[in-house]
């Protein structure tokens, strides 16, 4: 039996952003997007925003923008509600996606700005918390993208939009409730190896960082290994999130049977298992293979008795 501690591990295939989605930055080659450090005014930081604001409440902030290349370039600066990603993580919307919460709440004096080069910008922004917000954490954020798209070259080019963001968690005062419900536990065969698939729902009013233990055990039910999940990544309150965690080391043949529980907060979720069998393609041309030889054996050993057979009613004739 092998025992392994997993800080995370995922699909490389399902390492993508979901559709519409803008990943979290803070800089680039162009630019930098930043924030005034709150216990050092004179420092920038580029951490998340966080809010503990009350329904109907308004503060005023800002964010800071640093044109590093060596020419103008032209912003546009918007803010976004923030999603679960198919990995775990948290993305930002798109400016173009409809806002329904903390992008919804954040408004600007101006959308669009030009900065020299070397110049650093100023951009004020305010937050106003509507009055029947639900306690709890409400997730955004505020991005500023290059309005100069970089043009690919070739047959499949590609063209790049420059983007920064930075986080804002605006937690609502009152109770807090911590609940995450386990939902749905399957598998599938990629490339030769299972991915486990942990579906996820936080029913609960803010984020959780769930971890696992996932084991498996083989037909005669001895375990052949277990993982212990440090990370599934983060769920959003109200929000359902799926995270795939590779068995690297799967074997080519065999029923396995995988049970997981998950844990959170000091709580633990009821297990979840799922059964499979693995027949590889190695595995199987190696069954083809030995069928094959031991048809070639039964049909010698056939033929060799039918032979020696009529040999034998030959010589009594």
């Amino acid at each position: 039996m092998r025992i392994r501690k997993i800080t995370l591990i995922m699909c490389i295939c399902f390492l993508t952003l979901l559709p519409g989605a803008l990943a979290l930055a803070v800089g680039n080659d162009v630019f930098d997007l930043s924030r005034p450090d709150p216990s050092n005014p004179g420092r920038l930081i580029d951490t998340s925003i966080k809010y503990s604001l009350k329904p109907g409440e308004t503060k005023s902030d800002e964010v800071i923008v640093t044109n590093r290349s060596d020419k103008p370039v032209t912003f546009k600066v918007y803010a976004v509600d923030a999603i679960p990603t198919n990995n775990g993580g948290i993305a930002l919307l798109k400016e173009t996606d409809k806002k329904e919460g903390v992008g919804s709440w954040i408004s600007f004096p101006f959308s669009q700005f030009t900065l020299a080069s070397k110049e650093r910008e100023i951009i004020p922004f305010t937050i106003k918390i509507p009055q029947l917000t639900d306690v709890g954490e409400h997730w955004g954020g505020i991005a500023v993208e290059n309005m100069e798209t970089i043009k690919g070259e070739g047959q499949f080019a590609v063209n790049l939009v420059q983007r920064a963001a930075l986080m804002i968690t605006e937690t609502v005062p009152g109770t807090i409730i911590e609940k995450l419900d386990f939902t749905n536990f399957y598998h599938a065969i990629m490339e030769g190896k299972v991915c486990f698939y942990f579906v996820m729902e936080n029913s609960g009013n803010v984020h959780l960082r769930p971890t696992s233990l996932l084991e498996i055990t083989d037909v005669f039910g001895r375990k052949v290994e277990t993982m212990e999940l440090e990370n599934l990544g983060t769920v959003l309150p109200k929000k359902s999130s799926t995270v795939p965690v590779v068995w690297e080391e799967t074997p080519k043949v065999g029923y396995f049977t995988a049970v997981a529980s998950i844990n959170y907060a000091g709580e633990k979720t009821p297990t979840q298992k799922v059964s499979f069998i693995l027949f590889s393609r190695e595995a199987a041309l190696i069954a083809i293979a030995a069928i094959a030889t031991l048809l070639l054996i039964i049909c010698l050993t056939a033929w060799l008795t039918i032979r020696h057979t009529r040999k034998k009613e030959r010589a009594i004739t």
